[in-house]
């Protein structure tokens, strides 16, 4: 029996209430809270030569995708793991109808020891 990873998180997200990346689109403009397993990542540089990076991730909705403009990237980028889900917050904005997660804040989701 297969299952996603993210459901050995469950306890971990019990008192969270993240959108789900299918449902992304419908929060466009708004600040949310995604949770995902980062799946592939595309390091590109800005105009200024700044490096920035454009990440797939996976919850069990959906793969989405998300932005690290070079303040968030130059932040964030070496937490960047196969092995950790993420707890990423940021503006959803739609590019073509399609939602991409603009991150702010990114940690990972650490699984909880022992009985509280």
């Amino acid at each position: 029996m297969s299952r996603h990873p993210l459901s050995l998180y469950e306890r971990e997200l019990g008192g969270m209430d993240p959108v789900k990346g299918s449902d992304l689109a419908a929060h466009a403009g708004k600040e949310v809270t995604a949770i995902g397993w980062w799946v592939t990542g595309k390091v590109v540089e800005t105009k200024k030569g700044e490096p920035m990076e454009f990440v797939s991730f996976e919850d069990t909705s959906a793969i989405y995708e998300a932005t690290f403009f070079p303040e968030a990237y130059a932040k964030f980028c070496q937490r960047m793991t196969h092995v950790k889900p993420f707890v990423l917050r940021g503006k959803v904005e739609l590019d073509f109808d399609v939602p991409a997660l603009v991150v702010e804040d990114c940690r990972w989701l650490e699984r909880k020891t022992g009985d509280g």
